[in-house]
């Protein structure tokens, strides 16, 4: 490259760069006054379901979360099994004396060794939509498989397929101490 489309490129480049740091600048002063603090947002999003009866909602606690995939592992306990990979591979508790939970969903009955997915929950605690929306996805995808209820999206067959030819695992949380507190 020769010294003038050096130049060139040098002064194409700041055209781009310049104009676009500077709105940045401009709003970030303005929405930090728009932000909500964590507490009142918590609160908003806790108190937010999609239907009287509760279905969707976010839980309490990090235990309560686990309650959950228990109750779950309970209902489909050929499908889904919860453990602390803590306990299982010997590491020790998180940060707040939390146990690791992790969530394995597979047909055991055809066996492992199957090609795996990990999905992981939360690693910054104030970041809890994943983590929960993960939760709902497995409900989601045993209630459509495994029992009586209707699936539109999906024929049950495909959505049972998924199940008996992959390990799917899901970290609960990889902050409880965050998911808990809302920090990171």
């Amino acid at each position: 490259m020769n010294k003038q489309n050096v130049i060139i490129t040098i002064i194409i480049a700041s055209l781009f760069i310049i104009p676009s740091a500077s709105p940045i600048m401009a709003y970030s002063e303005k929405m930090t006054k728009l932000i909500s603090p964590p507490e009142q947002l918590d609160k908003i999003f806790n108190n937010l379901q999609l239907s009287p009866n509760g279905w969707y909602y976010k839980p309490e606690s990090y235990n309560e979360l686990v309650s959950w995939y228990l109750t779950l592992e309970n209902q489909f306990p050929n499908y889904i099994e919860v453990f602390k990979a803590n306990e299982l591979y010997n590491t020790g508790k998180t940060a707040g004396n939390y146990d690791v939970y992790y969530v394995r969903i597979t047909n055991e009955s055809l066996g492992l060794h199957k090609p795996e997915v990990l999905y992981l929950g939360s690693p910054h605690g104030d970041e809890s939509a994943g983590t929960i929306g993960m939760y709902w996805f497995v409900d989601w995808l045993m209630r459509k498989a495994y029992t009586d209820e209707p699936c539109e999206e999906y024929s049950k067959d495909y959505l049972q397929w998924i199940v008996d030819n992959r390990e799917i695992y899901l970290e609960v949380s990889h902050n409880p101490y965050g998911f808990d507190y809302i920090q990171r």
